[in-house]
């Protein structure tokens, strides 16, 4: 098993100089050894060591316990293993860095999360000015009513009117919404829940008014699209925000739970 594992340390010494990014490495390895593969995060390990000009692929000397080795570089080395697998525990991260378990928690808590905490503490809520969402949504040619849109006033004995029912057309064209980016490395997804996406909670539906309405087009359909969007005002927008802030505080509050009809 040794000899595997060295033999795939120098694979990772050449591709890394060869210019392969880490994620193709992984794959390659994958292919090649199969259930003999170095883990993802023992190969992101090597990678760092061999892009930092490390030369010789054998471990380093290690003898009895893991030692209490608090410096900068160990904090990197631990940041880098915690971003390619976020579900390590932390015997595992001992394991793989040879340090301590108690040091591997003050680095965590300390230097990694920390710092994060504060920085985010001191931003407010001006960090709210950088965020930009992305998602789509389909809008047909001809989408039929909802049930409380086609309630009618029928008189006592009087024939209900038949309602449409709903069916995909050829021409349909998918509006993709563009807003701000945020790249966080610490926070996990939270589970999906419509209230936490204010496209799903706050712009989708302001496509209901197009529902019952028949259009001649995609270019008719571009048109309202359009019109719908320049209506939108700068308070639009921060009534938005405003709820999605009540909306993940909820969330929190209910400690992941999903939830929907909040947002509305």
């Amino acid at each position: 098993m040794c000899e595997v594992k060295n033999e795939q340390r120098i694979v990772i010494k050449f591709l890394v100089k060869s210019g392969e990014k880490p994620a193709e490495i992984f794959r390659k390895l994958q292919r090649v050894f199969g259930n003999d593969c170095l883990s993802n995060p023992r190969v992101y390990e090597w990678v760092t060591r061999f892009a930092s000009d490390r030369e010789t692929t054998q471990d380093d000397a290690r003898s009895g316990a893991p030692k209490v080795v608090y410096t900068r570089q160990n904090v990197e080395r631990l940041r880098v293993l915690v971003r390619t697998d976020r579900r390590l525990t932390i015997q595992m991260m001992s394991n793989e860095l040879g340090i301590n378990k108690e040091t591997i928690c003050q680095m965590l808590h300390n230097d990694l999360l920390m710092h994060f905490h504060e920085r985010i503490q001191s931003e407010g809520h001006d960090w709210m000015n950088s965020i930009i969402t992305t998602d789509e949504s389909w809008v047909y040619q001809y989408d039929p009513e909802t049930r409380r849109q086609s309630k009618q006033w029928v008189e006592d004995g009087g024939e209900c009117p038949t309602k449409a029912g709903w069916q995909e057309t050829k021409s349909r064209q998918c509006s993709s919404v563009s807003s701000i980016k945020r790249e966080h490395n610490n926070a996990p997804p939270p589970p999906y829940s419509p209230d936490l996406a204010p496209l799903d909670f706050w712009l989708f539906p302001k496509k209901e008014p197009m529902k019952g309405h028949r259009y001649k087009d995609l270019e008719d359909i571009k048109r309202f699209i359009t019109s719908v969007l320049k209506n939108l005002t700068s308070g639009d927008f921060q009534g938005c925000f405003q709820k999605w802030r009540e909306c993940w505080t909820k969330c929190v509050r209910l400690g992941g739970e999903y939830c929907e009809g909040m947002g509305a």
